[in-house]
């Protein structure tokens, strides 16, 4: 799980800017909240993880062994073999496998493309979703919105609290792959190994 602690990144690489180690740590997220936005230039990223990628990794791991940066996970994890017929396949990294819970990722109900964030759906059907798509939603007059769907139109499910997905860890996505780097997997924390449970 990715952690909250702020990162160095001053000094790693003096010629690549401050903002774009810091996107290539964590995405632009602190938490479950964006941090900031700003116009991604994709190359100038790629370009930057290319450029700093042995050292951001070094320090990321020293910090968090089992887990990887956001730029990992855009441009070195495995790649996702799911065919979608679409200009993404062959491009996303692989998810995280889903343990259990209940809820469905929007690309899988909707006309979405499929966004990741640390391996795990950033992106989920709403309970707006299943009841617009239903025919259940009404405006504040009381009268039916999208009439032209029905029950049972739409048989997703959105997240329930109760019972939320879950993923494996990015410590078992790791060792799935066997891609610990030599002498990591002994400093990871046991609570490391726990599934990840999404929150919305």
């Amino acid at each position: 799980m990715p952690t909250n602690r702020r990162r160095r990144t001053r000094g790693i690489r003096p010629d690549v800017p401050e903002a774009h180690l810091e996107f290539l740590l964590d995405g632009g997220y602190e938490g479950s909240e964006v941090k900031f936005f700003f116009s991604v230039d994709d190359a100038a990223v790629a370009a930057a993880w290319e450029s700093a990628r042995e050292e951001l990794l070094r320090e990321w791991i020293a910090d968090s062994p089992g887990s990887r940066p956001w730029g990992w996970w855009t441009h070195d994890a495995p790649r996702w073999g799911r065919k979608f017929g679409a200009y993404w396949d062959g491009l996303l990294p692989e998810p995280r496998r889903r343990l259990g819970g209940k809820g469905t990722p929007a690309f899988e109900a909707l006309n979405v493309v499929p966004a990741f964030r640390f391996g795990i759906p950033c992106s989920w059907v709403s309970a707006f979703d299943v009841s617009f798509y239903n025919g259940r939603s009404r405006d504040v007059h009381g009268n039916r919105i999208g009439e032209k769907y029905e029950e049972g139109n739409f048989p997703y499910d959105a997240i329930d609290p109760a019972d939320p997905p879950a993923f494996e860890s990015q410590a078992a996505y790791l060792q799935r792959h066997r891609l610990f780097l030599p002498g990591e997997e002994n400093r990871i924390p046991a609570e490391a190994s726990d599934p990840e449970v999404v929150r919305c």
